[in-house]
């Protein structure tokens, strides 16, 4: 690990670099104010930043400073005006001295920075500016320094100064290979002050495992500072199942492509904290063919297995320059995919939307995806805009080729081609950036793209989109409805509010999503002779679409009304777990809602991560039953929507018996069990607390005695006592028992029960 700071600085803007001043007590300033130091000095100083490198690498305390290069070239007005500065804009708002500009020519804009503060100021703000174009940045950058003196996020520094970090390779000799040396296994004891060797046991055997990292299933380079790939290709990770390359310097997507077609089993991969640059043409196309089977390590680059791909490659031919044979799933595009990656994580990466689409085609199996902290604004899954974006255009094209596929199986949404005035259409897009690597017998029009479907997400289950700025309800229907795998859908911590038409827009997005979906409501709209169906059915329609999904994480949103919870609930009414306002409850009514959402959604097993068991789910829907008249917060939750009622449903469960009696007298004589009680609070601050008289069921469980009390009064049960009398018997009799009934302690009508709490 010696001259690690030799690799090549070859930079380009959007690469990610860092600077540090190893061995110096603090972090040096801008270094476009300071002179260049002789060879002598800088020798010496990379020897002391090689060695404070492994420190650091060792998690030791030493500062550096990561960023993205912005800017290449000379800065006016300088005393070197012609010397090459590097603008770089810092990942921490305050390790710069500035804002892109020198003395007052501004030669750049801060792009992460203002993409957050245009995110933050559209929603927090009410500045509904978020598209603004570039020449208003100079504004924003403006009213940021005025706001925030010590904001200041650039800096323009001289390339000794910043360095590009380590090649993946790099990476893993130092984290697998690098041992201490004898030297280094010496320490001294803070209480004697003596020198002292530390022997380790079994570190032969370590050293010999850990050489043979390409042998390892889990390999975890997290802060190593890598920026590239490098190394050998010949080296290939066989057994390779997790790689985790979080907080790293990585800006190409390519890069990452090349280790991942280095492991034939890896399906785990997270790239998190790494600012990666837009997906582009080059990043997806592959560089090297696949060649035969004996030259491609036991398979093609494209992630299909040699063994089942082995007749095509025999079916291939030699090309004219002599070259080896080529799959003949590699000749039907030149386009990268993985099949073996299932679980992808890339938050705070600053991605937008249209490259996790790209990326749903690069990771076809891809079950798992989590885009946390991306200031994402919307996940729309229709009216794409193919005209600017050429990489998606290219796997829409190749889908449509691929022959053998079940269509049923995949998850579809349209693509439109919006070619507006004064810009070029499709075919002319596709001629100048991508038709040379399309085949001649494809052709690809504006009407040819509106009429279908393509294929993407075909396997995923799970998608994390916490600490995002989502607002847009018919984007989220969108997306649940088009992914029919979709089982679990986390948007905690974004930016959905109140809206009171979200079941006309779940209706919509149901009825306006493919030509399958109008068949569908061709043929319901047939039975019923023509005319539009009762608005029981179309609430029972909505149900069905979004019934795949099973996990909802709805925590600290903007919801401040209950009817739109209420008609959410509705829409998706087959959740099975459930996560809303944990922490800080942000509705306007603070009210314990766990009984109304346990009562209005049958198959909800979990609720803010607590189980729910049979006796409480009988509970809450009975309790349900009994205020939806009363309560002003439960009748709001129990308002007809599309003709619908919750208790409806939860009157014809629990009083089935009655409804189903042969004769009138049977009917009557379940009625005479219903006896009226009176309910007495009697502890600390029972004041403002009302006397409460409830019909009840004489054979009443005394477990739904005190968990009737329990709402009404808001005591909690373990601390509750129990005591009834009556007129026949003045004197309190402690109610114990909570497997028994109100008719075994002779409980009977005006009977009082008094509340009180232990002390």
């Amino acid at each position: 690990m010696e001259n690690v700071f030799d690799n090549k600085k070859d930079l380009s803007v959007g690469m990610r670099v860092f600077s540090c001043a190893f061995g110096d007590e603090k972090v040096g300033g801008d270094a476009a104010d300071g002179e260049s130091s002789s060879s002598c000095t800088e020798e010496l100083d990379n020897q002391v930043a090689d060695e404070n490198l492994i420190r650091y690498l060792f998690n030791e305390q030493i500062n550096i400073k990561v960023g993205t290069v912005r800017f290449i070239g000379t800065l006016k007005n300088h005393p070197h005006p012609n010397k090459t500065f590097y603008g770089i804009e810092w990942d921490k708002k305050k390790d710069g001295k500035n804002f892109g500009d020198f003395n007052n020519d501004v030669y750049f804009y801060p792009l992460h920075l203002l993409t957050k503060e245009k995110t933050k100021r559209y929603y927090n703000l009410d500045d509904h500016t978020l598209g603004i174009p570039i020449e208003r940045d100079k504004k924003l950058v403006g009213e940021l320094g005025t706001c925030k003196e010590l904001l200041k996020p650039c800096s323009f520094m001289p390339l000794e100064k910043i360095h590009v970090g380590l090649t993946f390779f790099q990476a893993l000799h130092f984290r697998y290979t690098y041992f201490f040396t004898d030297s280094d296994l010496y320490v001294e004891d803070y209480q004697t002050k003596k020198t002292k060797r530390v022997q380790f046991s079994g570190i032969t055997e370590a050293r010999k495992y850990f050489q043979n990292f390409y042998q390892l299933t889990n390999i975890t380079l997290n802060k190593y500072l890598i920026y590239t790939c490098g190394g050998d290709d010949k080296i290939m990770f066989h057994k390779l199942r997790s790689l985790s390359l979080c907080g790293n310097l990585i800006s190409q997507w390519k890069d990452i492509f090349h280790i991942i077609s280095l492991a034939r089993e890896l399906s785990y991969l997270n790239v998190s904290d790494n600012k990666m640059l837009k997906l582009n043409l080059e990043s997806v196309q592959r560089v090297y063919p696949c060649g035969n089977l004996r030259d491609c390590h036991g398979g093609c680059q494209c992630g299909h297995d040699s063994e089942d791909k082995e007749g095509q490659h025999q079916e291939s031919t030699i090309d004219a320059g002599g070259n080896p044979l080529i799959c003949s799933h590699c000749m039907q595009d030149n386009l990268i995919r993985f099949e073996q990656i299932k679980e992808l994580c890339i938050d705070n990466t600053m991605i937008e939307w249209e490259d996790v689409l790209i990326l749903s085609f690069v990771f076809p199996n891809m079950e798992t995806l989590s885009l946390k902290k991306n200031y994402l604004t919307r996940i729309s899954m229709s009216d794409i805009d193919l005209v600017k974006s050429p990489v998606l255009l290219q796997y829409v094209q190749s889908g449509r080729r691929e022959k053998g596929t079940p269509s049923e199986t995949h998850n579809r949404f349209p693509l439109h081609c919006q070619a507006q005035q004064g810009e070029p259409t499709v075919g002319s897009y596709v001629s100048m950036d991508a038709r040379e690597n399309t085949p001649t017998n494809v052709v690809t029009t504006v009407g040819e793209e509106n009429e279908g479907y393509i294929h993407t997400f075909m396997k995923l289950h799970k998608i994390v989109l916490n600490d995002n700025y989502l607002h847009d309800y018919e984007d989220l229907f969108s997306f649940i409805h088009q992914v029919k795998s979709i089982r679990a859908v986390f948007v905690k911590r974004n930016k959905f509010t109140d809206r009171d038409d979200l079941v006309t827009v779940a209706e919509r997005v149901c009825s306006l999503t493919g030509k399958e979906d109008m068949r569908d409501k061709e043929v319901e709209q047939s039975v019923e002779d023509g005319g539009e169906n009762p608005p029981h059915d179309r609430l029972q329609r909505i149900k069905e679409k979004f019934s795949h999904l099973k996990e909802l994480l709805l925590d600290d949103n903007k919801i401040m009304n209950y009817k739109t919870l209420r008609d959410l609930f509705y829409i998706f009414y087959h959740l099975e777990t459930l996560n809303y306002q944990k922490g800080k409850n942000n509705i306007k009514v603070k009210k314990d809602l766990r009984f109304i959402l346990v009562a209005i959604l049958p198959m909800l097993k979990t609720l803010n991560r607590s189980y729910i068991n049979k006796n409480e789910r009988i509970n809450s829907e009975r309790f349900f039953i009994s205020l939806y008249q009363k309560d002003d917060v439960v009748r709001v939750f129990n308002e007809a929507v599309l003709g619908c009622r919750h208790s409806d449903r939860l009157e014809s469960m629990h009083y089935e018996a009655l409804q189903d009696q042969p004769s009138v007298e049977t009917s009557k004589g379940m009625q005479s069990n219903l006896i009226n009680i009176t309910i007495i609070p009697e502890f600390i601050n029972s004041k403002k607390y009302e006397i409460v008289k409830k019909k009840v069921n004489k054979h009443m469980n005394i477990k739904d005695l005190k968990y009737l009390c329990s709402r009404l009064y808001s005591v909690p049960l373990p601390k509750m006592q129990l005591f009834y009398t009556d007129e026949n018997n003045p004197m309190c009799v402690e109610i114990v028992d909570s497997n028994s009934s109100l008719y075994t302690y002779g409980i009977d009508n005006n009977s009082k029960i008094k509340i009180t709490m232990e002390q």
